[in-house]
């Protein structure tokens, strides 16, 4: 898959607090772009299916990876579109955290020649998502 964008920053918590909302699925609305809610359909898990709406459809995401409060991998599937999102933390000495996002699709079939487009627009509405969990983690 190629990358659409990567983003990273640095939040003056530990790992576990980042991670504790990055997992609050609850939450996930106010820092990801475009989710009304995200419902997971059991304990968060490798194998657990976060469904929510996104641009007026009913989508999902699978999480693939799952190493608690190191890395976490969000697989989707929306017709010719397929994302992964991989969400990595590293301790940066006992008082802060340096989160990065890479996200990486790819454009099948009848979309493919728009792939590019695609990737752009992904960018562009998601490359907030740190700032916006970094702001509700340190407010």
């Amino acid at each position: 898959m190629t990358i659409a964008f990567e983003s990273t920053r640095r939040i003056a918590v530990s790992p576990s607090e980042v991670w504790a909302m990055l997992t609050d699925w609850s939450r996930a609305h106010e820092w990801m772009p475009g989710i009304d809610e995200l419902v997971p359909d059991r304990p968060t898990e490798v194998g657990t299916v976060l469904s929510f709406t996104a641009q007026e459809r009913e989508r999902s995401s699978t999480i693939t990876t799952l190493q608690e409060n190191r890395r976490l991998v969000l697989h989707s599937e929306a017709s010719v579109v397929i994302a992964d999102y991989e969400y990595t933390l590293v301790p940066i000495g006992d008082v802060a955290t340096e989160i990065t996002l890479v996200a990486r699709v790819e454009v099948r079939g009848a979309m493919r020649p728009f792939a590019k487009r695609i990737r752009t627009s992904i960018a562009e509405a998601d490359r907030v998502q740190l700032d916006r969990l970094a702001t509700l983690i340190t407010d």
